[in-house]
């Protein structure tokens, strides 16, 4: 079973050679061997054993208090609703399709693989080739002046 406290004085553990600082949470897990990990800023700082009399006595000495099961959250009221404003769509046009989906399509088909015989490998290798190839820029030709 886990606890969690919060330290509200500093706390010598002198066997570990380690100090709680006030506001460090502390969770006490019965269910994990008597283990204390000790979180400073969110990260944990310390995991040591820590038997339920030492928590006991902590708590009645007022070093710890016990972090309530519901959150402090809980008690605020939830805030009220907003409008959303109401966005007319317009429709779009059923027979063109969006670049989206031809980009879609367009990668869909590149994923199926096409199914060439051995002797059709050749000449499909050489048509996809030449349109992979730039095509030559032409240099204009200078007239006489």
């Amino acid at each position: 079973m886990q606890r969690s406290y919060v330290a509200t004085t500093t706390i010598d553990f002198m066997d570990f050679h380690f100090y709680v600082r006030p506001g460090d949470v502390l969770v006490h897990d019965t269910g994990n061997h008597n283990r204390l990990t000790v979180y400073r800023n969110g990260q944990i700082v310390k995991v040591v054993k820590q038997e339920p009399l030492g928590i006991g006595v902590f708590l009645k000495n007022k070093f710890i208090e016990p972090v309530l099961d519901t959150p402090a959250v809980a008690l605020v009221p939830p805030p009220a609703p907003q409008s959303t404003p109401v966005v007319a769509e317009t429709p779009v046009a059923a027979s063109e399709p969006s670049k989206e989906d031809k980009d879609r399509e367009l990668k869909r088909r590149k994923a199926h693989p096409i199914e060439l015989s051995a002797d059709e490998v050749p000449y499909r290798l050489k048509q996809v080739l030449l349109e992979l190839k730039p095509k030559p820029v032409e240099e204009p030709v200078e007239t006489e002046k």
